[in-house]
C-alpha cells in the first residue's frame, strides 16, 4: 500500500492519469476474477472527511490470490472517466492475502473534494491470467441533514382514554437529506422517547407502535430520499410501562457517513386517573362526633380540572378547591349538616384530570353517639393485706378491637384491659393505704364512655402477719407482712400429718410486704386434697429468725 500523502501534487495528477489510462482499456469491472479472492469493497458507501473522527476515511478491502504483475487503484469522478486521486500508482504486487487502503476524501491535490458520488476502480493485471477490473461508488457527504420539529399534537397525550386521539403525532421538516446514489445507504429515521427522569423508553417498547406520515420509500429500516415535511405518529395504546409527566420525543435523521440530525418536542403523558387521598374522617372510623367539615386531596401528573362531592342523600355537586399546590389539589367540604344519625356513612368524592380521566373514591366511615353498657365486676367488699388486688369480672362484646375498659381506683384510672383480647377482665392494680374504691368504665371504637360499674370496697390492712384467703383455692396467694424490712422470707406448707406438701420462696428482696402464690400442686407431683393445711413463714430479718404458722382451708375445686 503505497503513501497517500504524495510528496508533491503534479506527481500524484500524472499518477493519476497514467492509472486512469490503464484501467480504461481493461474493460468491464468483474466481481471476481482469478487473480482476486472474495470480493472487494468500501466502506463505508459514504462517508464525511471533516476531521471528527466519524467515518472520517473509505476504507477499501480486497484479497490477492497470487502476486500480480501489475496492480493499481484510483478515485473517479461520478463520470466514472474522469481521475479525482490515486490511492495505488501502477506497480507490480508479490503479497497474497488481505489488503487494505483508504481514501481520505482528497484529490490529487490534497483539497477535500465535493459532496457527491466517487467511483473506486482497481485493476489487476496477473503474470499469467486474464486482467480484472472492479468499480465500486462511494459518496463524499460533507453536509449533514437538518430536523425542524414543526409541533406535537395533542400536547397532553392520553393513551387508551375513549374519545381522546388514540396517537401522538410529531409533524417535522427533513432537510439537507442525502441524495440517492448507487450502493449508497438512505437516511434513516429513528425516534427516541425520553420519560420524565430522563431515561429512554426501551426501543422494543416502541417497535410497531412507530408509523410516518407519507410512508417512507424505504420501510425496512424507515428511511427517506429527499427533504420533505413528514409527521411521525406513536400509538401508545395498551402500552405498559409508561408513566405520567413530560416526556421528550426526538425524531432524528442520520445519514451513511455518521451524521446525525435530532429534532424535538415535549409532550406531557397522562396514564392514569387522578388519586383521592382522605385526611378527616380516615376510611372506615368510628367516630362519636361529626367533624364539621371532610378534607383531603387529589393529585394527577396533569393536574386537577374538576372537583365533585356527593353526600348520602345527594346528587354529585361542584366541590370548590381550597388550594392548589403543584400537581396537588386540596379540599374541604361541609360535612356536619349532611350526616342525619348513628350508622354506617358514604361520601364519594371524584376528580377529573384535563383530558378527562376520572376518579371517584368513597369514604365510609360510622358515626356512633351512643354510649356502650358498662362492665360488670366481680363483688368484693372486704380487708385484703396484700399490696395489689387483682379485679376480675366481663366486658360487654361490642364487636370492636378498638373497645377497651378502664380500671380506676379512687376515681383514677390505673390500668386498662382490650375486648379484643378476651371479654374476660383480670387486671392486677396496686392499692393504697387504706380503703380503695374500684370501678371501671367502658369505652367503644368512637370514644363513648359508658357509666361507671358496680364499685368494688378494698381495705388495704398493712397489719404485721401471716393472711391466707379463706378459702384458699388453686392460684391464690399467701400474704406476709412484717413491720421492718425482712432479709429472706420462705413459706412451706405441711399437711395435719406434718408432712411437707410444697415450699415457696425464698424471697430475698428487702420489703414489708412479700406474696407467694401457689398453684395447688405438691412438691413430688399429684393433687392436693380438699381439707386442712398448715402454712409456716420463715422470716428473717436483723433481729433474727422468726416463724408464723396459720391453719387454712385448701378447696381445690374439684
Amino acid at each position: 500500500m503505497h503513501d497517500l500523502h504524495p510528496h508533491s501534487s503534479r506527481w500524484r495528477a500524472a499518477v493519476a492519469a497514467f492509472a486512469f489510462v490503464a484501467l480504461a482499456a481493461s474493460g468491464a469491472p468483474v466481481a471476481r476474477a482469478q487473480a482476486l479472492g472474495g470480493s472487494v469493497t468500501v466502506t463505508p458507501t459514504a462517508f464525511s472527511p471533516d476531521g471528527d473522527g466519524v467515518e472520517d476515511v473509505a476504507t477499501v478491502r480486497y484479497t490477492l490470490l497470487d502476486s500480480l504483475a501489475e496492480l493499481s487503484i484510483v478515485v473517479l469522478a461520478a463520470d466514472t472517466l474522469t481521475p479525482v486521486d490515486t490511492l495505488r500508482a501502477p506497480a507490480p504486487e508479490g503479497v497474497p492475502g488481505l489488503h487494505t487502503i483508504a481514501w481520505d476524501g482528497r484529490d490529487a491535490s490534497g483539497a477535500v473534494v465535493a459532496d457527491g458520488l466517487y467511483w473506486v476502480r482497481l485493476f489487476a493485471r496477473p503474470a499469467t491470467a486474464i486482467d480484472t477490473t472492479v468499480t465500486l461508488p462511494v459518496s463524499v457527504d460533507l453536509t449533514p441533514p437538518v430536523v425542524t420539529v414543526f409541533g406535537a399534537s395533542p400536547a397532553v397525550y392520553a393513551p387508551d382514554l375513549p374519545g381522546a386521539p388514540s396517537v401522538l403525532s410529531v409533524t417535522f421538516h427533513a432537510g439537507s437529506v442525502s441524495p440517492s446514489a448507487p450502493g449508497r445507504v438512505p437516511d434513516e429515521l429513528q425516534v427516541e422517547v425520553l420519560d420524565p427522569s430522563g431515561q429512554p423508553l426501551d426501543a422494543a417498547d416502541l417497535a410497531g407502535r412507530i408509523a410516518w406520515t407519507p410512508p417512507p420509500p424505504v420501510t425496512d429500516p424507515p428511511s427517506i430520499l429527499a427533504d420533505g415535511d413528514m409527521t411521525m405518529t406513536w400509538d401508545a395504546t395498551g402500552q405498559t410501562g409508561l408513566a405520567d409527566g413530560d416526556h421528550t420525543v426526538r425524531v432524528l435523521v442520520v445519514d451513511a457517513a455518521g451524521h446525525t440530525a435530532v429534532g424535538e418536542t415535549v409532550v406531557r403523558l397522562d396514564v392514569s386517573a387522578p388519586e383521592i387521598h382522605f385526611d378527616a374522617p380516615t376510611p372506615s372510623s368510628r367516630i362519636r362526633v361529626v367533624p364539621d367539615s371532610l378534607s383531603g386531596w387529589a393529585r394527577d401528573g396533569g393536574g386537577i380540572d374538576t372537583l365533585r362531592i356527593r353526600y348520602p342523600a345527594s346528587d354529585w355537586l361542584d366541590l370548590v378547591p381550597m388550594r392548589v399546590s403543584g400537581d396537588t389539589t386540596f379540599f374541604r367540604a361541609l360535612l356536619a349538616d349532611s350526616i342525619p344519625g348513628d350508622g354506617s356513612w358514604t361520601i364519594s368524592v371524584q376528580a377529573v384530570d384535563g383530558p378527562g380521566r376520572t376518579a371517584t373514591a368513597a369514604l365510609t366511615f360510622t358515626l356512633d353517639a351512643t354510649a356502650p353498657p358498662p362492665p360488670v365486676l366481680d363483688p368484693f367488699d372486704g380487708v385484703w393485706h396484700s399490696t395489689t388486688f387483682t379485679v376480675t369480672g366481663t366486658m360487654p362484646d361490642l364487636g370492636e378491637p378498638e373497645a377497651h375498659a378502664f380500671v380506676r381506683r379512687n376515681g383514677v384510672v390505673v390500668d386498662s384491659a382490650f375486648t379484643i383480647v378476651s371479654t374476660d377482665l383480670a387486671v392486677t392494680i396496686p392499692l393504697v393505704s387504706g380503703v380503695n374504691v374500684i370501678d371501671a368504665v367502658m369505652v367503644d371504637a368512637a370514644g363513648n364512655v359508658s357509666g361507671p360499674s358496680n364499685a368494688l370496697r378494698v381495705v388495704f390492712d398493712e397489719s404485721p402477719g401471716l393472711f391466707v384467703p379463706v378459702p384458699f383455692r388453686p392460684g391464690d396467694r399467701f400474704t406476709v407482712g412484717v413491720a421492718t424490712p425482712a432479709r429472706r422470707v420462705t413459706l412451706r406448707i405441711y399437711d395435719t400429718s406434718g408432712d411437707l406438701v410444697a415450699r415457696l420462696g425464698p424471697q430475698e428482696t428487702a420489703a414489708t410486704r412479700y406474696d407467694f402464690a401457689w398453684n395447688g400442686t405438691p412438691a413430688g407431683g399429684g393433687r392436693v386434697r380438699r381439707g386442712p393445711l398448715v402454712v409456716v413463714a420463715t422470716v428473717r430479718d436483723d433481729a433474727g429468725v422468726h416463724r408464723l404458722r396459720r391453719v387454712f382451708l385448701f378447696d381445690p375445686g374439684r
